[in-house]
């Protein structure tokens, strides 16, 4: 099942938002969220930390630049699925996003995955 965040058009973000320390996610792990995001967030300064699999102190519309699912100059909707963290994470720069490596003896709290959405005929 799809989280929406009780809105039928799914949890709106700004380009800053994380996974981390963000109440439409709390305490989610193994769900999925359809999500939305404005459009030329490439440029902002927030952080993406990994590649394909990203730490929760991302910022979620840069890593789904990064990962090829969002258009930075249109925005748009895809899916974000969360996940247990892993101790490490690995760097690459894709789509003009430049990803950022982290690696910890302690897992990070929680990652995520962006994937496309298809709408579906109403």
């Amino acid at each position: 099942m799809i989280a929406t965040g009780g809105s039928k058009s799914g949890v709106t973000l700004t380009c800053e938002s994380m996974l981390a320390n963000n109440v439409d996610f709390e305490g989610s792990t193994y769900s999925i969220f359809l999500v939305s995001c404005p459009e030329n967030c490439s440029k902002n300064p927030a952080p993406v930390i990994g590649d394909m699999v990203y730490k929760d102190t991302s910022s979620i519309c840069k890593a789904a630049i990064h990962a090829g699912v969002l258009d930075d100059q249109k925005g748009g909707k895809f899916l974000m699925s969360t996940d247990k963290g892993v101790s490490e994470y690995s760097k690459k720069s894709s789509n003009g996003i430049s990803g950022n490596p982290w690696t910890s003896d302690i897992p990070a709290d929680r990652s995520f995955i962006i994937n496309p959405h298809r709408e579906l005929c109403p």
